[in-house]
């Protein structure tokens, strides 16, 4: 299941009561995968949970009712914590009051934009995708299981590093073992300058709480690479 990683350094903005609105219902999600907003309507209201990732795993948690001004006022440790939800074209821009800190862990941020997301992005929907393609590829029926999980990739801009990667290298295998080892390289082509920096690089770019995963999928991603130049 995907986690959500490092938060999205946004410049602030501001609201009037003239331009603010509600967020449509639905699930948004940040690039890369760090953040993530759902929003169902309630009665009168709509009900929101937000969550975000900073890249050192600390959490953001929040959750609560959006006024018809797209407002949320929520308690805070000496001030009410209040959230803006900003409708855009094909996102929701978030802001919040510094108040809004007690919802956050240490360099973790509520802020950012949240891209409307397809159902087949979710993190819930992914993990049952990946699990499906797995019983398929166990029973070797690979054209099936690759059918299944192929679909997916089109959530790469949803999805952190590392999940997109395991993804990504689900699928190659899958086709190579289908039989075609071009659909093979083909799926693992965004990898490959990921692939191609050594583990020294990866450690300097990376966070610690982050990179021995980064390290598993990228020794992963080389091997696969090089089954389906054979």
């Amino acid at each position: 299941m995907s986690r959500f990683l490092i938060p999205l350094l946004c410049a602030a903005f501001s609201l009037s009561p003239a331009q603010a609105a509600a967020p449509a219902p639905g699930m948004y999600i940040t690039e890369g995968g760090h953040g993530a907003l759902e929003v169902k309507r309630s009665g009168a209201h709509s009900a929101f949970a937000l969550n975000s990732l900073s890249a050192n795993l600390n959490m953001c948690n929040a959750e609560g009712k959006i006024q018809a001004d797209g407002r949320a006022q929520l308690e805070g440790d000496d001030k009410p914590c209040v959230i803006h939800f900003k409708p855009v074209a094909g996102a929701v821009q978030v802001e919040s009051t510094e108040s809004c800190r007690t919802y956050c862990g240490h360099n973790a941020y509520l802020d950012g934009t949240y891209l409307a997301a397809p159902a087949l992005c979710t993190a819930k929907e992914i993990s049952r995708l990946r699990k499906e393609f797995k019983k398929l590829y166990d029973q070797k029926q690979y054209p099936a299981a690759v059918a299944k999980l192929s679909p997916a990739t089109q959530c790469d801009k949803f999805l952190m590093l590392e999940d997109k990667a395991w993804l990504r290298n689900d699928l190659a295998l899958g086709q190579l073992r289908a039989g075609s080892a071009a659909d093979c390289r083909q799926t693992l082509a965004p990898l490959q300058e990921f692939a191609a920096k050594s583990n020294e690089q990866l450690q300097n770019e990376w966070p610690p709480m982050r990179i021995d995963a980064v390290l598993q999928v990228a020794k992963a991603t080389r091997v696969n690479l090089k089954l389906c130049q054979k």
